[in-house]
């Protein structure tokens, strides 16, 4: 009797296994043990938003910087083909493109996302450009010495210009620099010492400013930006940056000349990203990240030629008059 109860039970456990094989089959699944997946960490690379262009200018490239200020990497060829970088003074980044300024190419040359050539513009336009800015799909480029504004299609096509040579409204005598946003322009017309400010399409608003180290003046504002209702304005002769609402009144005045943490040396640029203020110390050869209150938060770079160091970083040489002065001399 208990080898027959003992050959049931058997039985009754093979019957039972097979049948659970039978239903996970007929379910669709595998009999066979699940193989063990890895997590994988993917390191996401970073943000164009979250990038520092730097125009080094006499090291004819652009730098790249994170957010911690750590070298990403750098690109530009010195030359005159047109992928060639030969003395860049700016730079913008729209559409998943980045626009250099050549100074001394003259031209405008760009680069898609991954930093390959794509295309480039603006001869026999250009004569010596020093500065641009990117709105509504449009790039303006202050076209200083011809003394006037060229405006461009993204995709290279020149569509209108305003300005001339002279110091009336909306005249100009080697424009500098200039920022675009909503209704109005902003223009560096650096050779009458003022501030000028239009329309997009060159109407005259309104202007301020004379040739003078005091409060009220400027010597050779060389570079602009915008952050909400406030211009930051790179006043080169005076080795300060000078902080303005819209309507041309002055909130503060920050720097000197000189080579410490607070001084300047021929300050020709100054760049906003991410709330930060990124200012080209040209002379002294390095960049300083500021607030937008004007705190020092740090100085990057000296003199060099490898990854973090810079040849004259904005721009390069000042003409006025006729006169020619080299940044890279002791002024």
């Amino acid at each position: 009797m208990d080898k027959i109860l003992k050959s049931v039970f058997v039985l009754l456990v093979i019957f039972l296994i097979a049948l659970l094989v039978f239903q996970g089959k007929q379910r669709g699944q595998s009999s066979e043990p699940l193989e063990t997946v890895q997590e994988t960490t993917i390191t996401p690379q970073p943000q164009k938003s979250d990038l520092v262009f730097i125009p080094d200018t006499n090291n004819h490239r652009v730098q790249i910087l994170n957010d911690k200020d750590e070298f990403v990497q750098s690109f530009g060829v010195w030359g005159n083909e047109p992928d060639n970088l030969k003395q860049p003074v700016d730079v913008e980044i729209t559409q998943n493109k980045i626009f250099v300024l050549n100074r001394k190419k003259e031209d405008v040359v760009v680069f898609d996302d991954a930093y390959n050539f794509l295309y480039s513009f603006g001869k026999p336009n250009l004569k010596t450009p020093l500065g641009f800015d990117i709105f509504d799909d449009k790039v303006f480029v202050a076209n200083s010495y011809s003394s006037k504004i060229d405006v461009f299609s993204l995709e290279g096509d020149w569509l209108y210009s305003f300005g001339k040579h002279g110091n009336g409204d909306g005249e100009f005598k080697l424009p500098y620099d200039l920022v675009v946003g909503g209704e109005y322009i902003f223009v560096l017309d650096t050779g009458n010492a003022r501030i000028q400010k239009l329309t997009p399409e060159g109407d005259f608003v309104s202007s301020w400013g004379i040739y003078s180290k005091d409060e009220e003046g400027f010597k050779m504002p060389a570079g602009i930006e915008r952050v909400g209702d406030r211009l930051f304005i790179a006043d080169m002769g005076n080795s300060r940056i000078k902080i303005y609402d819209l309507t041309g009144t002055l909130i503060s005045i920050v720097g000197e000349y000189g080579g410490g943490d607070q001084q300047f040396k021929r300050v020709s640029r100054v760049w906003e990203t991410n709330d930060l203020l990124y200012v080209a110390d040209t002379v002294n050869h390095r960049i300083k990240k500021m607030s937008l209150d004007g705190e020092l938060i740090t100085i990057i770079g000296k003199f060099g030629h490898d990854k973090l160091q810079f040849d004259t970083p904005g721009i390069m040489t000042i003409r006025l008059g006729g006169s020619s002065t080299s940044l890279s001399s002791s002024v």
